[in-house]
């Protein structure tokens, strides 16, 4: 899931460093939707165009020194 995404963000990650780092890119496919300054934003972005959860990626734009993995979820525990 996401993967094909995930390896468009890393093959234009070189490309969109110098004007977007540390934004948030919303992903559809091989198709870039837009750069965010928040994730919230990035993703309410996602949900107001009917993107399903799993159907887009947001990416923080950072190098590979400075990238983490963040996995969300829509389960809640209490």
């Amino acid at each position: 899931m996401l993967e094909r995404e995930y390896q468009h963000y890393k093959s234009i990650l070189k490309d969109i460093l110098k004007d977007h780092h540390g934004e948030y890119v919303v992903i559809v496919g091989e198709e870039v939707k837009g750069y965010f300054p928040t994730l919230e934003g990035a993703y309410t972005y996602g949900q107001a165009n009917n993107y399903e959860v799993g159907d887009f990626l947001v990416q923080q734009v950072l190098t590979d020194d400075e990238s983490t993995s963040i996995y969300h979820s829509r389960v809640f525990i209490s």
